[in-house]
């Protein structure tokens, strides 16, 4: 897989309610990853981010709809407010697990 992710910076969500991201992908599908522990075994909050032809696309996802996924599983459980007030780092990840090429640019991520 690849990925990139922030630095660890403690951030509080909780008085956020939606992120929009701006991006265009081809060749695989990827996932807004949020995370709020430094394992990398422990949970994790994801949304997935489709392919675009590599044409621009802006998406726009509730917050309390991340799903919680530990070891590249689904877990059934969603991010709470609680969890949003503990994130520590934000990334980009790919989600297929095989070789190959893609191609990803970010605009931008914003909260709102």
């Amino acid at each position: 897989f690849s990925s990139i992710r922030g630095e660890y910076q403690p951030s509080d969500l909780s008085d956020y309610n939606k992120v929009r991201i701006r991006y265009r992908a081809e060749g695989r599908e990827f996932s807004l990853q949020l995370q709020n522990r430094q394992a990398w075994y422990l949970p994790n909050y994801k949304k997935l981010l489709s392919p675009t032809d590599f044409e621009w696309k802006v998406s726009e996802f509730d917050l309390l709809s991340f799903d919680q996924y530990q070891v590249g599983r689904r877990t059934g459980a969603k991010i709470s407010t609680e969890d949003l007030k503990k994130i520590i780092r934000l990334g980009i990840i790919t989600e297929e697990k095989r070789e190959g090429s893609f191609r990803f640019e970010l605009d931008y991520i914003e909260f709102i």
